[in-house]
């Protein structure tokens, strides 16, 4: 090693050498153990700095897993004594967590930069954040990209921001969009070569029931009590996706997710009148 090379820092571990053996980041990284307790690891540690391995997915999975945790049971982690170790996480969070204002101001750079013009429909958590959920963390950027593509997946890259972005958000799963879902959607930021869209608020209900896991029903919730959308609006879009799909076994877990999801709504709806 030259003299004048600084060695990475080592953080200090706490969970991994207990139940991996794993003494710095980068071994925990080579042993799949590590791999998968890595999230706890964020989620307890205050005094972890991940900022050498950002670009690497496992790394990012990690820290979004964290976030989603942290996110998922905030309310008990204010509630309880809960020790300053793992508080940390909604400091560094709010730190390093993307924002709807950092994303615009981002893509305004891209397009001074580079020169083209973007047009994106902006799904996930940026977008949950655009409709009121403050608190909602997120690390990557999720959406529908109008424009130069690659070209701004490798600028976000370099921003150490994850982006899982495609031409055709209809196209991404079995279960197809509602048509007309590009239509219905509202602007949320414009700038001269720039425009950020969201989707309808019943659209983003079946972005998210199309995947179905138990953040994306919990996600799906609130854009409901949101907007005050009714099972029935729901009910009335997600058939609509379904005649838009092939004919799949796919299609048959789809149902069964927005039956058990409008069957939530309507008890709780229930329980608060």
């Amino acid at each position: 090693m030259s003299p004048l090379a600084a060695p990475r820092a080592t953080p200090l571990l706490r969970l991994l050498p207990v139940y991996t053996g794993a003494t710095s980041i980068d071994e925990a990284l080579q042993d799949q153990r590590g791999v998968r307790l890595l999230w706890l690891e964020v989620l307890v540690n205050d005094r972890l700095d991940l900022t050498p391995w950002l670009e690497r997915r496992e790394v990012q999975e990690a820290y979004q897993k964290a976030c989603r945790w942290y996110t998922t049971y905030r309310s008990l982690i204010q509630a309880q004594s809960i020790p300053a170790s793992t508080v940390c996480l909604r400091r560094r969070s709010d730190l390093l967590r993307l924002t709807t204002e950092r994303l615009s101001t981002l893509l305004e750079e891209y397009v001074r930069q580079i020169g083209v013009s973007v047009d994106l429909l902006l799904v996930g958590g940026l977008a949950l954040q655009a409709c009121g959920y403050a608190d909602r963390a997120t690390q990557d950027v999720d959406g529908e990209v109008t424009g130069d593509l690659d070209s701004l997946v490798e600028f976000l890259r370099q921003h150490n921001i994850p982006a899982d972005l495609g031409e055709n958000m209809s196209g991404r799963s079995v279960i197809a969009m509602s048509p007309g879902y590009r239509d219905r959607t509202s602007v949320m930021y414009e700038q001269p070569g720039l425009r950020v869209r969201l989707l309808h608020p019943t659209d983003f209900v079946i972005a998210t029931l199309r995947r179905g896991t138990e953040l994306d029903l919990e996600d799906a919730e609130y854009v409901v009590r949101r907007f005050d959308l009714t099972p029935e609006a729901v009910q009335a879009a997600a058939a609509a996706a379904l005649m838009a799909s092939p004919k799949d076994t796919a299609l048959f877990l789809f149902r069964k997710t927005v039956e058990i999801f409008c069957a939530r709504l309507i008890g709780q709806h229930r329980e608060s009148s």
